[in-house]
């Protein structure tokens, strides 16, 4: 698992959180049956309906690979103290059952 690396001179206003996960569905499966709200990350817009039709170009599909590993976690400013140890509690119960 990893997080998107800051780099240095970049302010980031940790908007969204998301992870990357090499079993992003077993892993959504756990949050989810443990009471954590989480999801897939945005699906790729070359593969919406409405784009269907589209040139898509690319030679490394990076989307593609964002899409089928990352998994977008509870991240709100009103979440409390407990509410985010919960969330990496279970994330990692996840991981020592790996």
């Amino acid at each position: 698992m990893r997080f998107q690396k800051v780099s240095e001179h970049v302010e980031p206003n940790n908007w969204l959180h998301t992870m990357w996960v090499e079993n992003q569905r077993p892993m959504i499966d756990h949050l989810l049956k443990n009471g954590v709200q989480c999801r897939p990350f945005w699906v790729p817009m070359h593969q919406l309906s409405m784009f269907k039709n589209c040139t898509f170009v690319s030679e490394y599909h990076i989307s593609q690979q964002v899409y089928q590993h990352c998994i977008s976690i509870p991240s709100s400013t009103n979440l409390t103290d407990s509410q985010v140890e919960e969330v990496v509690r279970v994330i990692g119960q996840f991981i020592s059952l790996g």
